[in-house]
């Protein structure tokens, strides 16, 4: 049986911490877990990466907004705009998914919590992906529709928490 000190210890040494250089933050110990247990994987980290990784995600939130009368480009627009913000709010870690299926609403769910945004919005907007992700494989009846502008709401709460917490990836 494994001690709470043995996991530990195989934890960090699965998971390189390296010093904070340029934009890299180290894995919170949530993360280290997770990259233990194979959900992610470290990556070669870029600033110049990370601050592309936030103009595509702030781009389609202002195409979302610009499209709000057209809710089946605004709704594809801000479900991109969420899941890039949240990836490249991971990747400020130096992580990646490995890309296995379930993997982009960890990513999501991962990335608002980080963001700081409360259990109630979170769990709407997890139910708005799932909603969207499964009308795009089948015929749709519009429901995933009426999530986007609450979606638009949560992807400028993280954007404006995502500033309070990162602001020199702002800068």
């Amino acid at each position: 049986m494994l001690r709470a000190a043995d996991t530990k210890d195989m934890i960090d040494a699965t998971v390189h911490l390296e010093p904070e250089v340029g934009l890299l933050r180290p894995p919170t110990r949530e993360l280290q877990v997770l990259t233990w247990s194979k959900q992610l994987r470290p990556v070669r980290f870029d600033d110049h990466r990370a601050v592309t990784m936030l103009s595509h995600a702030i781009h389609g939130l202002q195409c979302a907004r610009n499209n709000l009368e057209r809710p089946h480009l605004a709704c594809g627009h801000i479900h991109s705009s969420l899941y890039t913000l949240c990836l490249a709010t991971l990747y400020l870690h130096g992580l990646q998914p490995y890309g296995k299926e379930g993997q982009k609403e960890l990513v999501v769910q991962w990335g608002l919590e980080h963001l700081q945004i409360d259990i109630e919005r979170r769990a709407r907007a997890l139910w708005a992906r799932h909603l969207w992700l499964t009308t795009m494989a089948g015929a749709s009846d519009g429901t995933e529709l009426h999530a986007v502008p609450d979606l638009v709401e949560t992807t400028t709460q993280s954007l404006a928490n995502a500033r309070m917490l990162h602001p020199d990836w702002f800068g």
